[in-house]
């Protein structure tokens, strides 16, 4: 489905007619495919996704003013160049950051950038995401090594292992992480809402023990965001 969606937002901005592109999307996975579209997007034109988090029927519906916030934001020239959007809640947010930050609250969206403009890097040559398999493995108190030695049997070409605090977990699967980052790309991130990674920590599973050993850090992006960059 991601793969569609990119094809088919490429194709639309290719249009000389066309100034921007709204794509409207359930909202439980919104935070991924808008940071694919904006990974693969070669345009000055801008994207925005969004939806509802009231259904059609609701005696107050959200979904007719997010979709004329999205038009509007996509129309805006000062949006130019400044990739794809999530367009919810009279919020205009920027993909890269972004995550779902409420189950139920019509303003449901929250971006990890605060109000700086995420850098983006230049956009790659769009390649299919569907064969690609890239694990999210949860790190907690006792998470032993196997949960990274499975993934890899299993035939997972990239680990994403959200960790705790500022990017750490625990000495096991710490031990494991590091044997990994030898074979596929391992990248930490963390399960707080909010705050940079950094490898700040030492000893077994701190994050800058885990930085030496060549774990990569996600910066801003949370798990869903850094798996979808990790398979791109």
């Amino acid at each position: 489905d991601t793969d569609s969606i990119i094809t088919a937002v490429n194709k639309e901005l290719r249009r000389d007619d066309v100034d921007g592109v709204v794509v409207t999307h359930g909202t439980d996975s919104m935070e991924e495919t808008a940071i694919a579209v904006d990974t693969f997007q070669d345009s000055e034109k801008p994207v925005a996704l969004t939806g509802a988090m009231r259904p059609f029927d609701d005696p107050d519906p959200d979904g007719p003013d997010n979709l004329a916030l999205a038009v509007k934001t996509v129309t805006d020239p000062a949006n130019r160049g400044r990739g794809t959007f999530i367009a919810f809640a009279d919020h205009v947010i920027p993909a890269r950051g972004a995550f779902k930050s409420d189950t139920s609250k019509a303003d449901g969206f929250a971006n990890n950038n605060g109000k700086k403009q995420p850098q983006r890097p230049k956009a790659l040559k769009f390649k299919p995401l569907g064969n690609t398999r890239v694990d999210i493995i949860a790190a907690y108190p006792g998470a032993p090594a196997d949960l990274i030695q499975r993934s890899l049997d299993s035939g997972a070409e990239g680990i994403v292992i959200e960790g705790m605090g500022a990017g750490n977990i625990g000495d096991e699967l710490a031990q494991a992480a590091q044997a990994a980052a030898k074979k596929v790309p391992v990248v930490l991130t963390t399960r707080v809402d909010h705050g940079p990674v950094e490898g700040i920590y030492g000893g077994a599973g701190g994050g800058a023990t885990l930085a030496d050993a060549g774990v990569i850090s996600s910066g801003t992006l949370r798990a869903p965001q850094a798996r979808m960059l990790l398979a791109a």
